[in-house]
């Protein structure tokens, strides 16, 4: 195994060093690098070998620690090659299987876009979500007539334009229902009862009305008369 590149001593080891020459110190020191190079005390002096056998329990936990951290780094390299994408693949299918099925309308609706059109995604909401364009005044008219409905085309068309094609604080979605739910307001009911705008009366009523009006012209005359 690989030395470490530095090593640590206690600041009480100097205690030790400065109670021996500086030679025979610096040799100790010199034999502490050779120590932790080779794993083997090199041969010394009888005075160095006291310095070094003092400095040798740092020299044993710098080792310790530096096998350590090789260990930790050989470990993580591992795990590293032990989640590459191969490996957790099998993990990622099965939980793609898990998910929810989707309804079936919407799996009709993709079935028709093929995944590898650009733009696919954006036709398929836009195809389950189309987006609403409020109808003319023939459109509702034309609908208005097919149910027999007493709802006046324009006031609808009016009323909902007015209010930005909102029903309350919700867009509209459909004016079809909402304009089978207008049948039920009583503006439509009073307008059939009375006399609605643009209805044209009956035969019977517009004579009934000239002759009212005759006998009032003959009775204005004779009133007049001296």
């Amino acid at each position: 195994m690989k030395a470490p590149s530095w090593f640590k001593l206690k600041v009480e080891r100097r205690d030790v060093l400065q109670s021996v020459p500086p030679s025979v110190a610096i040799n100790a020191l010199m034999a502490c690098f050779d120590y932790l190079d080779t794993g083997a005390a090199p041969d010394m002096g009888a005075l160095e070998r006291v310095v070094f056998a003092a400095l040798l329990p740092d020299l044993k936990e710098a080792a310790g620690q530096y096998e350590k951290r090789v260990t930790a780094r050989t470990k993580g390299n591992e795990q590293h090659r032990m989640t590459s994408y191969d490996v957790i693949r099998p993990h990622m299918t099965s939980y793609e299987t898990e998910q929810e099925e989707e309804p079936e309308e919407e799996k009709e609706a993709e079935e028709d876009i093929s995944p590898s059109d650009e733009g696919g995604d954006k036709r398929a909401r836009a195809r389950k979500h189309p987006r609403f364009l409020p109808p003319t005044v023939e459109e509702v008219a034309e609908y208005v007539k097919q149910r027999g409905s007493a709802v006046d085309p324009q006031g609808f068309v009016d009323f909902y334009a007015a209010k930005g094609w909102m029903i309350g604080k919700t867009p509209m979605k459909d004016w079809k229902a909402a304009c089978r739910n207008a049948e039920g307001w009583e503006r439509w009911t009073k307008a059939t009862k009375g006399s609605a705008p643009g209805k044209r009366p009956s035969p019977e009523t517009d004579e009934r009305a000239k002759a009212s009006m005759e006998r009032l012209r003959k009775r204005m005359e004779q009133a007049k008369a001296p």
